[in-house]
């Protein structure tokens, strides 16, 4: 998904109460950074959700000197309703996701892309 919709994500979380608000997730990257979501646990209180991990992922540096992956390292719940309705990979991406997870998965160690801010 790109910011904008991450954006959305965490109004909603906020809205709604959840306790995993996205407060403190840097939505500074640059246009191309999309987000995966990643849904994790589901919990009940106070209202059904899916507890989400998130990684940002730049697919321009795929296969570059520095890994294209960063993890985002805070949560953020998401209604069941909103997580359905949320735009799917295409296959395209679904490939070059893959490829760029078995590049980072099988290239020696490299450097942590610098966050920006």
């Amino acid at each position: 998904m790109d910011t904008r919709t991450l954006r959305q994500l965490i109004a909603e979380a906020e809205n709604s109460g959840f306790s995993r608000r996205g407060k403190r997730i840097d939505l500074s990257a640059d246009q191309d950074t999309q987000y995966l979501l990643v849904p994790v646990l589901p919990e009940s209180v106070p209202s059904d959700s899916w507890i989400c991990a998130l990684l940002a992922y730049a697919p321009a540096t795929a296969g570059g000197r520095h890994s294209p992956f960063r993890r985002v390292p805070h949560r953020l719940d998401v209604a069941p309703r909103t997580f359905e309705g949320l735009k799917r990979l295409s296959r395209k991406q679904k490939n070059q996701l893959l490829h760029a997870l078995i590049w980072e998965a099988t290239s020696p160690a490299l450097p942590a892309r610098k966050s920006s801010g």
